[in-house]
């Protein structure tokens, strides 16, 4: 009879185990993606959309994809996702700044 019992003791924290493991990850994927949202307005705002367009939309697209996994509980494909567009959206900023250093050192040696 105690066999049993603890037989469905250890279950039910496996079972809740697995459950905090899934909530850790969906809140994580969530978490990522709001940074690589910020990270896609930052990167809009500072010219991405005509220096790295390239860059731009694959970090949107990503997004996308990581929006639809998130919403069927595929949080561990959804954070990797998020992770690459927010990765994306970094070096299309980057590409930008560079972009507008190498334009003012143009000026400034013209001048």
């Amino acid at each position: 009879m105690h066999k049993y019992l603890l037989l469905a003791v250890c279950a039910a924290f496996a079972g809740c185990a697995g459950l905090n493991a899934q909530r850790r990850d969906e809140k994580a994927a969530a978490r990522k993606l709001e940074q690589a949202e910020k990270s896609v307005s930052a990167a809009k705002q500072g010219g991405a959309a005509s220096c790295a367009a390239k860059e731009l939309k694959m970090a949107e697209a990503n997004i996308k994809l990581a929006k639809g996994d998130l919403n069927k509980k595929e949080y561990v494909r959804a954070l990797t996702l998020a992770k690459s567009a927010d990765l994306n959206a970094a070096e299309a900023l980057k590409k930008c700044e560079a972009a507008k250093r190498k334009k003012t050192e143009v000026k400034s040696k013209t001048k």
